[in-house]
């Protein structure tokens, strides 16, 4: 009996009755589907910026229809940062997805007050970066 297959069987193949199928190495193959995130939008990200779009700044509305030209203020919703701030109750949603018994207010307790000094920290490195770079571009 003739088979496409080249390879000659070990004799212990023979003995045990194996084919050449048995042999054989099973590759996995990956299938790329193009999908669209629903919570990025396609973006990559998701974006945490307000009403000033990332500037800081908004047009005041009433004083730029007194004036006649566009007057700018400090975004009062990201206080000039041009994000506005995660909420807690979103970090803790994220907590609650990993850790699905922790009690409302031991995370209340115990994550708050860390998320709250990481929050401080990276505002105040982002501080130094900006004097840092004010510095340089001088």
């Amino acid at each position: 009996m003739k088979s496409h297959y080249t390879m000659q069987l070990p004799q212990f193949a023979k003995d045990f009755g194996q084919s050449p199928s048995d042999f054989e190495v099973k590759r996995k193959v990956e299938e790329t589907v193009r999908l669209l995130c629903k919570p990025c939008n396609g973006k990559g990200a998701v974006s945490n910026s307000c009403r000033c779009n990332g500037k800081g700044t908004v047009v005041d509305k009433e004083k730029s229809e007194q004036q006649g030209i566009p007057v700018y203020k400090t975004c009062g919703k990201c206080s000039g940062r041009g994000y506005s701030r995660l909420k807690f109750s979103e970090v803790y949603e994220a907590i609650t997805g990993h850790l699905p018994e922790l009690a409302s207010s031991t995370c209340y307790e115990s994550f708050k007050p860390f998320y709250e000094l990481l929050v401080t920290k990276c505002l105040m490195e982002e501080g130094v970066a900006d004097s840092m770079l004010a510095k340089v571009t001088r």
